[in-house]
């Protein structure tokens, strides 16, 4: 059976206590996601937006999809298993931590730029959520 691996960030909206997926955005690699794409679905997941999720497909050659499992990244934090229990691969784990390191950095050195030369001692940006929210 062929299983297929793709990340997806999802456009989504909370109503009650249910979660309705508006739109998906599907990728074989996370380098195919623009950095700020990939910054709004990092964001604080209890803020209504976009989410990012490693989804696991289970195919069977006569029958089709047989089963589908994801992995949400929760708090910066891709999960070791997806949600029915099957590990997720180190290949993706070490893809995000990478991409993720790689974003962290370019918003680190972006803020550290406007520190010195756009804005007055008074004034510092505020990077600490972004990169907390990265880390």
């Amino acid at each position: 059976m062929p299983v297929v691996y793709e990340w997806d960030i999802e456009d989504y909206e909370v109503d009650g206590d249910d979660v309705i997926c508006l739109d998906h955005d599907h990728r074989d690699k996370l380098a195919d996601f623009s950095g700020a794409a990939l910054l709004a679905a990092l964001a604080d997941p209890a803020a209504e937006g976009t989410r990012l999720v490693l989804v696991r497909d289970d195919y069977d050659d006569l029958d089709g999809l047989q089963d589908r499992q994801w992995a949400y990244v929760d708090y910066g934090r891709l999960p070791t298993h997806f949600d029915g229990g099957k590990a997720v691969p180190k290949r993706f784990l070490t893809e995000f931590a990478r991409r993720v390191a790689a974003i962290s950095w370019m918003i680190s050195t972006a803020c550290k730029y406007l520190q010195k030369t756009a804005y007055t001692p008074l004034q510092p940006p505020d990077c600490g959520p972004i990169l907390l929210s990265l880390s």
